[in-house]
């Protein structure tokens, strides 16, 4: 009824064939998921997402081309928290369903995703602006990570000590 599911697909996947294009490392991670089909189901949106492992990509449709080796389910917040580089555990209120090999295989593409984004900005701006492109954004995510990560620290201690809400 809604073209947004097909829009979400269509820039899910462009969006994944760009990233693993930048990432030399991909490759073996993606044969891993080849001739795998993937049904991710957003909760609350009703939206279902295929992820189709190919020899050379991912591709994410609407279509269900055969039925799915895995199931995962969850909220788009859980799902996004189980997927979050370096993260150390899942998110809650994710269910996986089925082969456990594949679901364990599409979290590890995901996981260690690391595209090369300097090659990628040198490559379209040029070498000057597009390595202070890589610079800026490198420092954003750098200050972002430092920020939540003190906060974090501050919350915590502040719960502990200062609040008397719990004892040490």
């Amino acid at each position: 009824l809604t073209p947004l599911p097909a829009m979400l697909a269509a820039g899910m996947d462009q969006a994944i064939a760009r990233a693993l294009a930048l990432d030399d490392g991909s490759g073996q991670r993606l044969e891993e998921l080849e001739g795998r089909t993937i049904l991710l189901r957003l909760e609350g949106l009703g939206i279902d997402l295929y992820f189709h492992g190919q020899a050379d990509r991912l591709a994410v449709s609407v279509d269900e081309p055969a039925p799915p080796d895995t199931t995962i389910s969850g909220s788009p917040l859980a799902l996004l928290a189980m997927s979050a580089p370096r993260r150390r555990r899942t998110g809650r209120g994710v269910r996986i369903e089925g082969d456990a090999a594949t679901a364990q295989s599409f979290e590890r593409l995901l996981k260690q995703l690391d595209p090369d984004w300097q090659a990628a900005l040198t490559g379209r701006f040029g070498p000057r602006l597009g390595y202070r492109l890589w610079r800026l954004l490198a420092d954003v995510r750098d200050g972002t990570r430092h920020v939540t990560s003190t906060d974090a620290d501050q919350a915590s201690r502040f719960v502990r000590r200062e609040s008397g809400l719990l004892e040490e």
